[in-house]
């Protein structure tokens, strides 16, 4: 349930259709299509098109949204920045189109800016940052041995540290934290206070005082050396009961390509030093490698890390030295925007098996270190890896799932209202948007009307139905689109791109939220008859086939326009060997489920059925069993024989092909169909399945007077 939310929330945010969606036009339209777009819209909204003063304003104020996305798809360098990254992208490029909003707007506009920048980083700064660690011993568990009288399970210590950073000036920052460090031997707690000092925009030093019950005063330091290496140092000084520690750690690191870095480290006050290296091999994997000699430990280490998306990272490794060898192998989730679970399993013969957990929540980090056994056993590997994970695989389905679960919800919600307060906005702009239309829609009407064209009888858009509420009565939630869909009819014909409808003049969203349809009555030349109907999922290429056959290959539909209702198509076919000639009236039916109920109002005794599938997609086969069914519900009677075909298209994307020859003959004997394919690019092979089905019908036309004959 959760992907539904997550796309429900998503819904809207991309706006890098609206301006096509409000100029009607689509991704691949040319630039004569959107000045052709432009110049329609004009003729309905330019304010020198009205005499009322407040139709005028109005006016003005689509005129000016319908500049805008002109301007911005007119011109190839603006077009290119909305389609990548929409306007956002826009408000990103500073040589945007030129601007119309006045000085005192701007300087507003900057000032709100300016103040949601502050509290952004006041709450950074306010929020603290924190540090929890605990070590936790489980060897008798694991082991069954106890040793001087300690429990099963204890924790050896505890570290908390947390910290609050602020701003002093543009160029010195304030730091203050606690800590607290707890064990079954010592005990220490202190009080640090930190002051950082930016000396240029590369090179910055620090200083900090540490009060407690053991002071120390320790200044690091970060130095840039030029593009690609800089150098960092920490040196403290600190009172203990043995006397004055002094301890200097420095490291130099440099880029070496650009997908290779190194770091050379100088560590406990000269008693080791190391290097480390790290090479990218691809954008998901890292391999890292380290070697240290040091008067108490020596080793050489080598790991790699993956992570295949932004949500899971993988890391394993080994690490061989003077300690002994350890394997280690981990793994890390981001479970939430500001939440990450992960836990990492260390092998080694003198560390035995270690079983380490980390949470990440906003600037709070936690860490548990738990010793699982002093051993390496098959017990202690189950208990450091598969007990853990099936806790965790419980954790997550009863509590975190949900939690997240509950938090989507709490966002869709608040989303939802901020979506209804814009809807009744956009419901004023559209019922004034359609009070505009009024004379372009009279003049459409009537010129249609003169030529017995494509007229708008009712238009709804919205949830006209609900599929789950069984008997319940449904009070649908629409919006009539009549007007708006008669002015935009160009030709007799009426053509909507695949987007969202509520950018288009004189709609907007009726039920936030909900599943829409558009239901729309329409007068086309008379009442056509029955012949042929395409059924068959959306996409699958039954208008590209009707296209390709009645204009006899010379129209190819290159972009996608979803057919919304049924769309009629007139061919004149001659009966091969005879003189015989059969006008088909072709019923391009929308083959999108949520016009499955009102196109079927259009199958008056159907004739002749034609299923068309894609070969790409073998759910597209499946459901032309369902569409099948509800054309055999439409037969006069029961015994009527209504010959059909099944049609395999796009039999040209053969790489991508997923549904074989043998499973479709298949699909159409059983339904008693006659199989073809073709694609409709190829005219010559499109031309087949309707001379197939003009014969068909014919021969039930001589059998019909066959019997009127005997009579």
């Amino acid at each position: 349930m959760a992907g539904n939310y997550e796309a429900e929330l998503e819904a809207g945010e991309d706006d890098r259709l609206e301006y096509y969606t409000l100029l009607n036009t689509d991704q691949h339209a040319t630039q004569d299509d959107i000045k052709s777009a432009y110049r329609r819209l004009c003729r309905i909204y330019h304010p020198d098109r009205h005499q009322d003063p407040k139709k005028q304003a109005t006016a003005g104020n689509f005129f000016r949204k319908i500049q805008e996305a002109y301007n911005v798809l007119i011109d190839p360098r603006t077009r290119a920045i909305y389609d990548r990254s929409g306007k956002k992208g826009l408000e990103d490029d500073l040589a945007l189109v030129q601007r119309t909003t006045l000085p005192s707007e701007l300087i507003n506009e900057y000032e709100r800016l300016r103040a949601q920048w502050e509290e952004r980083t006041y709450i950074q700064q306010a929020n603290p940052q924190g540090n929890f660690q605990m070590e936790v011993d489980a060897t008798g568990l694991v082991d069954g041995q106890v040793y001087y009288n300690q429990p099963l399970l204890y924790v050896k210590s505890i570290n908390v540290q947390q910290s609050v950073d602020a701003e002093m000036t543009k160029s010195t920052f304030g730091s203050i934290s606690g800590m607290l460090t707890a064990s079954q031997r010592a005990f220490f707690g202190g009080m640090q206070f930190s002051l950082r000092q930016l000396i240029d925009n590369q090179n910055w030093i620090k200083v900090s005082a540490l009060a407690g019950s053991q002071p120390a005063l320790g200044v690091d330091s970060y130095h840039s050396l030029g593009t690609h290496m800089y150098l960092t140092t920490q040196s403290v000084m600190s009172l203990s009961p043995y006397g004055v520690v002094l301890a200097a750690n420095g490291s130099l690191t440099r880029r070496l390509t650009d997908s290779t870095m190194a770091t050379l480290s100088v560590k406990q006050t000269g008693n080791a030093v190391s290097t480390q290296v790290g090479h990218k091999l691809s954008l998901t994997t890292e391999v890292i490698g380290e070697v240290q000699v040091g008067y108490q430990s020596s080793y050489v280490k080598g790991s790699i890390q993956y992570k295949p998306t932004e949500k899971y990272s993988f890391r394993s490794g080994v690490k061989v030295g003077t300690k002994g060898a350890t394997l280690f192998c981990g793994a890390e989730e981001q479970v939430a925007t500001l939440t990450c679970l992960g836990g990492t399993v260390l092998v080694g013969l003198n560390e035995g098996v270690v079983l380490k957990l980390r949470l990440i929540r906003a600037s709070m980090n936690f860490q548990v270190r738990i010793q699982v056994s002093q051993e390496v056993s098959l017990a202690s590997l189950v208990y450091a890896t598969i007990i853990p994970l099936g806790l965790y695989a419980c954790l997550r389905v009863f509590a975190i799932a949900p939690f997240l679960q509950r938090q989507l919800l709490k966002d869709l919600q608040n989303k939802r209202e901020e979506i209804l307060q814009e809807a009744l906005a956009k419901k004023a702009e559209a019922e004034a948007a359609v009070d505009l239309m009024q004379e372009t829609f009279q003049r459409a009407v009537e010129s249609e009307q003169a030529k017995q064209g494509l007229i708008i009888v009712e238009a709804w858009y919205g949830k006209l139905f609900d599929l789950q509420a069984d008997d319940q009565p449904y009070q649908p939630k629409i919006v009539d689109v009549c007007i708006s869909l008669q002015c935009m009819v160009q030709d007799s014909k009426l053509i909507l791109q695949e987007n969202t409808k509520v950018n288009i003049p004189g709609f907007y969203d009726p039920c936030v939220g909900e599943k829409k349809h558009l239901r729309v009555r329409y007068e086309f030349r008379g009442a056509p008859h029955e012949v042929t109907l395409f059924l068959g999922d959306s996409t699958v290429g039954k208008t590209a086939l009707a296209q390709s056959f009645t204009s006899d290959g010379t129209q190819f539909a290159k972009s996608y326009n979803m057919t919304t209702s049924v769309d009629v198509y007139v061919k004149t076919v001659t009966i091969p060997n005879t003189k015989v000639v059969v006008e088909l009236y072709i019923h391009d039916s929308a083959g999108n489920e949520v016009f499955s109920d009102f196109v079927q109002e259009f199958w008056d005794q159907p004739n002749l059925v034609m299923a068309v599938y894609d070969v790409t997609n073998e759910q597209s086969l499946k459901s032309c069993t369902k569409w099948l069914e509800r054309v055999k519900a439409k037969k006069i009677t029961p015994e009527l024989q209504l010959p059909g075909v099944l049609v395999g298209n796009k039999v040209d994307l053969v790489q991508r092909r997923v549904v074989t020859e043998e499973d479709a003959r298949k699909t159409a004997q059983t339904k008693e169909l006659e199989y073809f394919e073709c694609s409709a690019k190829d005219p010559e092979v499109v031309d087949k399945p309707f001379l197939y089905l003009a014969e068909q019908f014919y021969q039930l036309y001589e059998q019909s007077l066959d019997k009127t004959k005997t009579v």
